[in-house]
């Protein structure tokens, strides 16, 4: 079994390019997704606005769509902006996930005003409140839509499906039963090799995971 690592890892310039494509895409996408959720939920939570729950409820409803309501829009707005059969084909429309917004809102929303005031007698500045005090007060949080995300982007099908037309340039969800075939023996040592990435930022946060679960607790909208 040992030997059918090293010739995945090492050998193989078509599991190594799958595997680090892959990589690439969910970093990215994870990066992206975290920070546009960040950005989005502070402002629903912290930043009054005329209109706020309103637009709220646009990204609730938005959430509430399944992704078969959401495909031909995206698959057009794909096709317009030239992605269309390309890596970031698979990272563009993934970004605005309202889902993380939502959590992340519910996490900020429990962090007492006082902790802004602080901050607000330092600097009005709307960043300095987002960076020295919601962002510590919600790092549990943040790492649970890191973890969760990156699990979501690792084992995709339907995008890849729909976006991609070139089966060498599938993420590993697909490609691995192209490359391994009939062969259950490297089917099942390549399956191994696909979870390790997960696995590993699972084990590395998993109390943290926890935690925020907690955290990210529904309460109103």
């Amino acid at each position: 079994m040992l030997g059918q690592y090293k010739a995945m890892l090492i050998e193989s310039p078509l599991f190594l390019s799958a595997f680090w494509r892959t990589l690439l895409v969910a970093v990215l996408t994870v990066l992206g997704q975290t920070a546009i959720a960040i950005l989005n939920a502070y402002v629903f939570a912290k930043v009054p606005f005329r209109g706020r729950e309103k637009v709220f409820l646009v990204l609730l409803l938005a959430m509430l769509m399944p992704f078969h309501v959401t495909v031909l829009p995206t698959y057009l707005m794909v096709r317009r902006l030239g992605l269309y059969d390309t890596q970031a084909a698979l990272i563009v429309p993934l970004l605005f996930a309202p889902v993380w917004t939502f959590l992340l809102r519910q996490a900020m929303k429990q962090i007492p005003e006082v902790y802004l005031e602080v901050v607000r007698l330092e600097s009005n500045r709307l960043t300095d409140g987002l960076c020295h005090a919601i962002l510590p007060a919600c790092r549990t949080g943040i790492l649970t839509v890191v973890v969760l995300s990156f699990a979501e982007v690792w084992n995709m099908v339907e995008q890849p499906l729909i976006y991609l037309t070139d089966p060498s340039s599938y993420p590993l969800s697909l490609a691995l039963s192209q490359m391994m075939g009939s062969d259950l023996n490297n089917l099942y040592a390549a399956s191994v090799v696909f979870v390790f990435p997960a696995l590993i930022l699972w084990r590395m946060f998993s109390e943290e995971v926890v935690e925020g679960i907690g955290q990210l607790k529904v309460r109103d909208y």
